[in-house]
């Protein structure tokens, strides 16, 4: 009788144990989530919104953003455009290792710039009524230690 016990405890803790992202689909939903709140709310010119989904450093137009004062000086002028009738039309998810395997140069000019590692990335579709094609952003996601996914760069 102890051996089963002993058997079902282990078999529990091992099940309890938390699976790396890319093969939980929750956590992956959770950082698709995050990508389509930051794109949201930056279609709809709202920087306070940009900015709570971010985290710091931030990669920005090839460059590493060390803080939410330097995101936002690097947002504001993009959202001061005309507002446009994009939507989101579709997000996947993508490991860290996809990352580095399907984007090589976003990786490695990463690297170089010294973003930390361990950023997953959604891809979220975007579009307009009248071009239905859009066009597909790169979003990172990375899960901060606050068990948070938030967006920690951008690239198209």
């Amino acid at each position: 009788m102890s051996k089963l016990f002993v058997f079902a405890l282990s078999f529990s803790l091992w099940a309890c144990q938390a699976l790396p992202p890319e093969r939980d689909l929750n956590e992956q939903e959770r950082a698709i989530q995050a990508a389509r709140g930051f794109i949201d709310a930056f279609i709809a010119q709202n920087p306070e919104a940009v900015l709570s989904y971010s985290s710091v450093p931030f990669w920005g137009d090839g460059d590493l953003l060390a803080s939410h004062a330097e995101i936002k000086r690097d947002i504001e002028p993009q959202l001061q455009r005309e507002k446009s009738d994009f939507a989101i039309t579709g997000a996947r998810f993508y490991s860290a290792d996809d990352l580095a395997f399907l984007w090589p140069d976003l990786a490695a000019k990463l690297q170089k710039k010294g973003f930390p590692p361990g950023s997953h990335a959604v891809v979220v579709a975007v579009a307009e009524p009248d071009d239905p094609s859009g066009e597909k952003l790169v979003v990172l996601v990375r899960k901060e230690n606050d068990g948070q996914w938030r967006v920690s760069g951008i690239d198209d």
